[in-house]
């Protein structure tokens, strides 16, 4: 018998609602858990941008083991004054109980209905800057850190309560083959010649002034997001908040920050490790990962390459992005994942087809 709960917005009710997911997905291996306290921070009073959505927690149990959870949002920064957007995230389900999360999923409706939202988009967790997107296609491959990891009957139990697509991503398995043949068409197309003389430069990530290169990442990500479904602004303060775990996982020379002739960051790649292994074994607890360094594995994920648009000239991207892929192949990385892009073309597509497809819904209400 279900028992549905609505989960007190407090230390408890959140840690409960949390906790939940690592007993739902118990053993399946393809899931990465997120940092419990991350989470709990997220969906607690104390995250600004948390303060300004109204948010309600739906937890779903049989005999007290937690079996579904969904979390019903409202973004009064989507669609029109009067009808916000509602938003419909962190969802997990067990794997036999697809009529439990037929019953968050409805509970979560019906919350944002009331509300006055006229449409729900779907799985987002607060915003396309906490996490959004279920994996619809490459089940068959192995993880990357930072990849949404769901079973393959989530976006099933979406589409038969009325869930549609409203966005795509692909990402693209990259072999060492793969990483030379990039390099060699951007060597082939680069200008830095021209590059140098509209007074352009290359830098790593600056980990010295932390802050300030995040501050310079923010407004270059907000411009280059802005046009994905389900944007919305965030300052950046929260933004640092976010990114701050970047500290532990990059290495600065594969993070390239393109400045203009005015000292603005106008191109800038997130890369990273794929320490997915040491984050698996952490099973969500923070204080059971080690100390780094961390061993460095074979794979590097290419998570967010952005130019701004005045700055896409042919050849200014490729100035940038062949030592990018020098560097990668001389610390010898011998695989890469070209990450979450959205769909259209993208420096992976001459590679091949995409190994994995993941898509954002939305429905009427």
């Amino acid at each position: 018998m279900i028992r549905m709960e609505t989960v007190a917005r407090d230390e408890d009710g959140i840690r409960k609602f949390v906790a939940a997911a690592s007993v739902m997905r118990e053993g399946d291996h393809s899931w990465i858990p997120p940092l419990r306290a991350a989470q709990e921070w997220s969906l607690s009073a104390e995250n600004p941008f948390r303060g300004r959505t109204p948010l309600q927690l739906f937890l779903a149990e049989d005999a007290g083991r937690p079996v579904a959870r969904c979390a019903a949002m409202l973004d009064e920064g989507l669609g029109a004054p009067a009808a916000p957007a509602g938003l419909v995230g962190f969802f997990e389900c067990a794997a036999d109980r697809a009529d439990a999360g037929r019953a968050v999923l409805d509970a979560a409706l019906g919350w944002l209905s009331q509300r006055g939202a006229r449409r729900a988009l779907g799985p987002m967790d607060l915003s396309l800057w906490h996490g959004y997107r279920f994996m619809t296609r490459g089940f068959q491959t192995e993880p990357f850190l930072g990849e949404p990891r769901n079973p393959a009957f989530y976006p099933e139990l979406f589409e038969a309560g009325g869930f549609t697509p409203n966005s795509r991503y692909f990402s693209w398995d990259l072999t060492r083959e793969h990483l030379e043949g990039m390099r060699r068409a951007a060597a082939a197309r680069a200008q830095p010649e021209a590059f140098a003389a509209a007074g352009m430069r290359l830098a790593p990530f600056d980990l010295q002034q932390f802050d300030e290169s995040l501050s310079h990442a923010h407004q270059l990500l907000a411009e280059a997001f802005s046009d994905h479904a389900g944007f919305t602004p965030i300052s950046r303060e929260e933004f640092s908040v976010l990114y701050a775990g970047m500290r532990q996982l990059i290495i600065p020379e594969l993070v390239p920050v393109m400045w203009s002739a005015e000292h603005r960051a106008v191109g800038f790649g997130y890369l990273y490790p794929d320490y997915a292994e040491v984050f698996r074994a952490a099973r969500g607890q923070a204080e059971r990962l080690p100390a780094p360094p961390w061993p460095q594995p074979d794979r590097l994920v290419f998570h967010t390459v952005a130019v701004q648009k005045d700055h896409r000239r042919q050849g200014m991207v490729e100035t940038a992005l062949a030592p990018l892929l020098e560097e990668t192949l001389r610390r010898g990385f011998t695989r890469g994942v070209g990450a979450l892009a959205k769909e259209g073309p993208t420096m992976y597509s001459k590679t091949g087809a995409p190994s994995r497809e993941y898509t954002l819904y939305e429905r009427s209400l």
